[in-house]
């Protein structure tokens, strides 16, 4: 028998399912945060570098119902009551949502629409609720599809990504990328126990370490060495859903192309992004 690091005694082996299904009427306490820094030097035209530092931390508290899922069971529309809604840009913090908003998100092919019934949002506002509020596209894997396991599993095991999954989320965003350039790996870190419920917590890591992409004529974009780092706490009951997680992304993003006056210019952008959030019943 195995200990947790929580004090829940661990059995041998455990179903893995990483991607736990929403349900029509599920309702639940939601907090999420996310920052982001980044340093992005600019050349422009063989003049001295300019470097600029970021800071914008975002963050949102609101109960979640869910209205409408797909078959099967990624939420395709949810609402949320929000509690607080604040973004913070280089130490400015302003209210991105009033507290007491009602906000509807939909899933258009993973691109959130979103509706606030205190009137038409603006495009700021749509931008930055983009970085909280997600969907997933209707041809992305689950997670048990990108990191798939049949056989229950127990603390200590590993097992790899299918990288032809992985490669398939990173081109339909546009980037071109080698399989060679891509690794996964899922971790079962411990059994601990979360408000008395015995939790599986599973680290799984997803590396690019070079792809291209074309975002418009003239600008080449390469993003190398990105390592994303995904940390999940899943109640051992499959059926229920997920109680926490946390991520953090690095990543170098490298341009060049001619800026509107057609000018060369080079831009070199470093950037973590790390996440948190929570669930829990009302």
């Amino acid at each position: 028998m195995l200990l947790g690091a929580g004090g829940a005694v661990a059995s041998d082996s455990y179903p893995i399912k990483l991607f736990r299904p929403s349900h029509v009427g599920d309702t639940y306490d939601w907090k999420k945060e996310r920052s982001i820094q980044s340093r992005e030097t600019v050349t422009m035209d063989g003049q001295q570098p300019v470097v600029q530092d970021h800071v914008t931390k975002l963050r949102l508290e609101c109960r979640v119902t869910v209205q409408a899922v797909d078959k099967n069971g990624e939420k395709t529309e949810v609402v949320c009551a929000v509690h607080q809604c604040v973004v913070s840009t280089d130490g400015a913090v302003i209210d991105l949502l009033p507290a007491g908003a009602v906000l509807t998100a939909k899933n258009n092919n993973g691109n959130a629409e979103y509706a606030s019934k205190d009137g038409e949002l603006t495009k700021k506002q749509i931008s930055l609720l983009g970085m909280l509020v997600r969907f997933s596209s209707k041809d992305d894997p689950t997670l048990d599809e990108e990191f798939p396991t049949s056989a229950p599993l127990g603390v200590g095991a590993r097992w790899d990504a299918d990288i032809e999954k992985m490669a398939g989320i990173s081109r339909r965003s546009g980037a071109t990328v080698d399989n060679h350039d891509l690794s996964g790996e899922a971790v079962f870190l411990s059994i601990e126990k979360v408000k008395n419920d015995p939790c599986m917590k599973i680290r799984i890591a997803a590396n690019m370490h070079n792809a291209h992409q074309k975002l418009e004529p003239g600008l080449t974009t390469d993003i190398r060495d990105q390592v994303m780092l995904t940390t999940l706490v899943l109640p051992v009951d499959p059926t229920r859903r997920s109680v926490a997680q946390a991520s953090e992304t690095h990543k170098r993003i490298d341009q060049t192309g001619k800026s509107a006056d057609g000018k060369p210019f080079e831009r070199h952008l470093t950037m973590t992004d790390a996440t948190a959030q929570e669930s829990s019943d009302p």
